[in-house]
């Protein structure tokens, strides 16, 4: 996935690596999720010889509305990130051709390395049986009790 990390008329766009967010329901209303998510992201302003993942993080706060079946509806930024929060997402779909006459690829990557690393070694299907848990069963699963864990 990639993030355009300016919602200014700046495009910056940097591969977002891993997020990982939490939510609580609001005081009177549990068709309002409270959502804090933090965002971490490929720095690209690192030497030629550089060998590893230069990164950097965002924290973003935002709520979002649910309808009657848990489906959502809206959202909108709060705090910090009413100003500072993405403009947009997208994820390529495929490879980029090469021009006619041209390389753009780098040629020290194996492109069937990256579609591994971009697929996954396997693919989940929830429609064959397998049912998709929500967070608080995995946590119950563990022992725990999500109540006192969050």
């Amino acid at each position: 996935m990639i993030a355009d990390t300016d919602a200014g008329r700046m495009v910056w766009n940097f591969p977002l690596y891993k997020f990982e967010s939490s939510w609580t329901t609001g005081w009177f209303d549990d068709r309002k999720l409270k959502v804090t998510t933090t965002c971490y992201f490929v720095d690209d302003n690192v030497a030629p010889g550089f060998i590893g993942t230069k990164w950097f993080m965002h924290r973003y706060t935002y709520n979002l509305f649910l309808d009657a079946n848990g489906n959502i509806v809206s959202g909108e930024w709060t705090g910090d990130s009413t100003k500072n929060h993405p403009d947009f997402l997208w994820v390529p779909t495929s490879d980029a051709p090469n021009p006619p006459n041209g390389n753009l690829e780098n040629p020290r990557i194996d492109p069937r390395f990256v579609k591994e690393i971009t697929e996954g070694p396997e693919t989940r299907d929830f429609r064959g049986g397998s049912e998709f848990r929500s967070p608080d069963a995995v946590v119950m699963e563990a022992g725990l009790n999500p109540a006192d864990v969050f």
